[in-house]
């Protein structure tokens, strides 16, 4: 009894320790980091090691993973290697624990290891995780899968993070085999409860966005890819809570950043279109409606969209989530109404600096028939204050300024190569107008 309170005090320590060393705290507030490092070398070198491998007493060892799971990052890089070893065998030992709760303490704290910036980079740690968290993912207890799923997420984290950082090197390391098992895993996890499900969709984003084409182009791949994106459509569409359906929104938008994959070519790309325009118009939780809308302007070059047809709907969709934004079922909505009109007029330029001639047609019978309700929300967006931070945009003023500029430059050269164009200068004196309006009232406000 005396050991087990002992490692939950040890727990909250380390959390404390974690929260007094955070960045934005004035140097002199800060936890030494060498009296850190000294504190869990005393920890390791006493009675932990001992109380993590008790298996006579697994809620004993249960805590004493919660505990180990609290060292701080920095801390922990500073550890002696034989430590270091120490805690990583150690938990993955206890993660083929036959007690459920020793099992899914674990499996949470290699979660938490895997994205140490020192163990990140180790391909072979990365690698004995992903296989250790995937076993954990077809346990039979929720609170194992629950806790499994968590460590993917973070573990595909890592894998976008190593991508950016260390490019084509740690790709070509990382195992096709265990690639393709962590997606089919991920795809089957995602069918479990709504706990498991929130992280295997968050996972199956960063696995679809990790991707290279030698994988996409493999035929033992094609099947997996086509379910995992089934996947994350259907959960969109699902009845599955705020957080799961925010979370698979978010996938898609990842899944779009990979350029090695065909979107706006293969057949599952009308699917997952469909899938974020409807839940744009009709979600009842505007941080999901938020979430697609910025998903559907990921998307970098006009093909990704598909063809006019699928241009067209995305264009419709976000026009009529524009109309809508005001419109909610719960009054707590309404507090997130500003950040979504905010993302979909920045996804509304977005797709206007991309228009082909052919998409021109339907964007100017948008602005014959809704132009004054879009411009009075263009306005809004192009002065608004601190609603894009929340909304994800992340945009200054004057960046708002350069994005409508880039869709003036982009309309004015589209309608110039449309020579005779029956359309001609639709957008574009629309666009214009706007710019005027808008630099007419900032100069207004100056004055």
């Amino acid at each position: 009894s005396l050991q087990l309170h002992g490692a939950k005090l040890l727990d909250e320590l380390g959390v404390g320790i974690i929260q007094q060393c955070k960045p934005d705290l004035v140097a002199d507030q800060r936890v030494p980091i060498d009296l850190v490092v000294t504190f869990w070398t005393r920890m390791l070198n006493g009675p932990l090691p001992a109380a993590l491998q008790n298996a006579e007493h697994p809620t004993l060892q249960t805590s004493t993973c919660d505990a180990l799971s609290s060292i701080l990052p920095e801390a922990f890089s500073r550890l002696p290697d034989d430590k270091q070893i120490l805690c990583i065998t150690i938990l993955l030992g206890l993660s083929h624990s036959e007690n459920p709760l020793v099992k899914a303490a674990a499996s949470r704290a290699l979660g938490v290891y895997v994205v140490f910036p020192c163990l990140r980079q180790d391909v072979m740690f990365v690698a004995d995780t992903a296989n250790t968290v995937l076993n954990s993912l077809g346990d039979h207890s929720p609170n194992v899968r629950a806790k499994a799923a968590w460590s993917l997420g973070n573990l595909t984290d890592t894998l976008i993070i190593n991508k950016e950082i260390m490019g084509q090197s740690f790709q070509d390391e990382f195992s096709d085999l265990l690639l393709l098992k962590m997606l089919q895993s991920a795809t089957e996890a995602s069918k479990d409860k709504d706990k498991v499900k929130s992280n295997a969709v968050r996972a199956l984003g960063n696995l679809l966005h990790f991707l290279q084409p030698s994988h996409i182009a493999s035929p033992k791949f094609s099947q997996p890819i086509e379910e995992s994106i089934h996947a994350l459509t259907s959960t969109v569409q699902s009845d599955a809570t705020m957080k799961v359906r925010w979370n698979a929104c978010y996938a898609l938008g990842n899944v779009f950043k990979n350029p090695a994959l065909p979107l706006g070519e293969a057949p599952w790309t009308g699917k997952a279109y469909d899938a974020l325009t409807s839940a744009v118009k009709s979600c009842k939780n505007f941080k999901v409606r938020i979430k697609s809308a910025t998903a559907l302007s990921v998307p970098s070059e006009r093909r990704h969209y598909g063809t006019p047809k699928q241009f067209s709907q995305i264009w419709n969709a976000l026009v009529t989530a524009l109309q809508r934004s005001e419109n909610a079922e719960d009054f707590l909505e309404f507090k997130y109404s500003a950040s979504l009109r905010m993302q979909l007029c920045h996804a509304l330029l977005h797709l206007l600096s991309l228009a082909e001639e052919t998409d021109l047609p339907d964007i100017r019978r948008t602005v014959l028939e809704q132009g004054e309700i879009i411009r009075l929300y263009m306005l809004q967006y192009m002065k608004s204050g601190a609603e894009g931070e929340e909304a994800g945009i992340g945009e200054t003023i004057p960046e708002r300024d350069k994005t409508l500029e880039r869709a003036i430059e982009h309309m004015r050269r589209v309608e110039k190569a449309s020579e005779g164009y029956p359309v001609k200068r639709g957008a574009l004196a629309y666009l214009e107008d706007l710019l005027k309006t808008h630099t007419c009232s900032t100069e207004f406000t100056k004055a």
